[in-house]
């Protein structure tokens, strides 16, 4: 009931943070709270453990045959049955706790990773908008690209703003390099889509090779694109992907574009590095959209680069309404300490969840070991050395420790063999985290087998002999 109580309370004061970090921004589903399914569920799980854990065991001992007790433990020994459980346990927390240490420990990185990736921008000084232009007004493609045209001109000739460019997203969508044949949809590879008027170079990507689309590459001019470093890689590898073609299905119209520059690359999504994904930019004169973002760098102050929007907005409609208007650096910065709280969370959680295990596995093996303390003194009266007697407990926890291990990493290797193209990390970090996490285990189980023999082997072989 403490934990419930507490985990709502810090669920509430992450809801706030967030919700105060975004300034408003935040869609209304983002709701961090303990509602009433996980109030139901942690009742329903409290049930659970006082029904196995306190129950079941009360319900044994009050009718289990004497005559049955007696034999199948005396003198303060452990029971056959009660030894079996108690190896069971401490195997299957052994093995939780690996598979939460690994998942915890990944994941923790993967976040960090993406908290740390260069992206391939420069979001400084920049504003973005979106805006959708009323298909009554604005019916035709050729008045949506004159209508984008004329404000990112407007926003150009305003002294408070150094440049702009609009951007139409199409989404991540499959296309067909010219020449090659895919026996289905499917297997069709797939980038992101995007229109551009205007020049990029102020913010990211930035031509590498050939030359930037501009008002030359109109609807009634070839239909031309970018393409980014890694498309061009992975597609013509060795050589220039100048003036190739690839064709793509925009709104069901099937477009054929002649590439005539390749950019940088950009991590358009946080779980892949910047060359795992690719980007196309087609000419938002010929393909454009009602809907669009607007980036302009400023030099101003910004109640000033505001004012100069939407006086350039207004000079050409008064009657359209924007989505938002944001300082792209700090709508990035928010989503970056979003996802900090995420990794912390994840942290503190896992470190938690290991002293958890790690105590009950300590208080399982020194129960078990006290339970055991009449044969320590009886292998001492019969001649056994201390060492031995360390020995044959550390070889006896091995087995549970190896086979509670062995499914853990099995279990986590195959769960991040599948999820192995989002988590896109390197080899040997894994190896790192999975050395880690298993010498921690080790050691932390070892521990909490020799600590309590030696604290029995302390005692007179007579006494240990002795005790009930």
């Amino acid at each position: 009931l403490i934990a419930a109580v507490a985990t709502a309370l810090i669920l509430n004061s992450f809801h706030v943070d967030m919700h105060s970090l975004m300034q408003g921004e935040l869609a209304f589903w983002y709701v961090w709270e303990f509602d009433l399914a996980t109030l139901i569920a942690t009742l329903c799980f409290m049930g659970f453990v006082i029904f196995v854990s306190c129950y079941i065991p009360a319900r044994r001992a009050a009718s289990q045959n004497v005559n049955a007790a007696l034999r199948d433990g005396t003198r303060g020994a452990q029971g056959k049955a009660a030894g079996r459980a108690s190896r069971i346990l401490v195997t299957v927390q052994i093995m939780l706790i690996t598979i939460i240490s690994l998942l915890g420990s990944i994941i923790a990185l993967k976040v960090d990773k993406i908290i740390d990736a260069d992206l391939g921008i420069n979001p400084q000084n920049t504003y973005f908008t979106m805006m959708t232009l009323p298909n009554h007004e604005y019916p035709e493609a050729a008045d949506q690209a004159q209508f984008y045209d004329t404000l990112r001109r407007r926003l150009d000739n305003a002294p408070e703003i150094v440049s702009s460019y609009t951007q139409f997203l199409y989404g991540r969508i499959p296309l067909a390099i010219d020449q090659v044949e895919y026996p289905t949809e499917g297997d069709k590879p797939k980038a992101e889509v995007y229109g551009i008027i205007g020049s990029m170079n102020f913010s990211g990507p930035t031509v590498l090779e050939g030359r930037e689309m501009d008002s030359r590459d109109n609807a009634d001019g070839q239909k031309v694109a970018l393409v980014s470093a890694s498309f061009a890689k992975r597609f013509w590898p060795g050589e220039s992907a100048l003036d190739k073609q690839f064709h793509v299905d925009i709104n069901d119209v099937k477009h054929t574009f002649n590439i005539i520059g390749v950019t940088s690359n950009v991590a358009i999504s946080a779980f892949r590095t910047k060359e795992q994904r690719d980007e196309v930019y087609i000419s938002g004169y010929q393909v454009p959209s009602p809907v669009a973002t607007i980036l302009f760098r400023y030099n101003a102050d910004g109640y000033a680069v505001e004012n100069a929007f939407f006086n350039a907005l207004a000079s050409i409609n008064t009657g359209i309404d924007i989505l938002t208007i944001e300082e792209w650096e700090g709508e990035l910065n928010a989503i970056e300490k979003m996802a900090g709280g995420l990794r912390d969370a994840i942290i503190y959680t896992g470190l938690f969840s290991l002293f958890l295990a790690i105590s009950g596995i300590y208080s399982l093996t020194t129960y078990a070991i006290t339970r055991r303390t009449h044969e320590i003194g009886l292998r001492r009266a019969l001649g056994a050395m201390n060492g031995q007697i360390v020995s044959l407990f550390v070889r006896q926890s091995a087995w549970q420790l190896g086979i509670g291990v062995g499914i853990g990493v099995v279990f986590t290797a195959l769960v991040f063999a599948i999820a192995v193209r989002i988590l896109s990390m390197p080899t040997f970090v894994f190896l790192i985290v999975y050395a880690v996490v298993v010498t921690t285990l080790v050691v932390a189980v070892l521990t909490a087998v020799i600590v309590p023999v030696r604290k029995a082997l302390k005692a007179y072989p007579s006494e240990a002999l002795r005790f009930e």
